[in-house]
This record gives C-alpha cells, structure tokens and sequence, in this order.
C-alpha cells in the first residue's frame, strides 16, 4: 500500500536527453508578435450608481438574518454619517 501511495506522486514521466526541446537562435517574425489593448474605454458601458443606495430589501439569495450574521462594515461609519 506504501508503494501505490509513493507511485501516485509521480506526475511527469522520464524525458532522456535526446527528446530535448532546444531553442534555437533566430529573428522572430513582426507579424507573429501579439498587440494587446483596449478596444474601447472598458468604463464607458457601466451605470453610474447613486451617492445614496436604497434601503436593503431581502431575497430569496440573501436574507436579512443572514445579512446581520455576516456583519459586513460593522463599525466602518463615522455617527455622523
């Protein structure tokens, strides 16, 4: 039983040296060069959101006990705010 535990955390097989991948040196080609960038503004499609939230009302995902469980911000306001 020691061994098929020893034999299962061998991931990779035995390369030899023959089958070796070896770079080699060369000019590489411009048009196999990969250009990332943005094709837009990714902000430009979002909701602009409300400085004032509604009030939270509950759902099916989340209810209000689980909401008061989690704690989230506790403490996190001035009184004032």
């Amino acid at each position: 039983d020691l061994q098929s535990l020893q034999a299962a955390r061998v991931y990779t097989a035995y390369k030899p040296v023959d089958r070796r991948v070896r770079p080699i040196s060369g000019t590489f080609p411009q048009e196999a060069l990969v250009r990332r960038s943005f094709p837009h503004d990714p902000l430009e499609g979002l909701p602009i959101l409300s400085r004032n939230p509604p009030d939270f009302t509950p759902t099916k995902k989340i209810s209000e006990e689980r909401l008061k469980s989690i704690n989230i911000n506790e403490g996190f306001l001035w009184p004032e705010e």
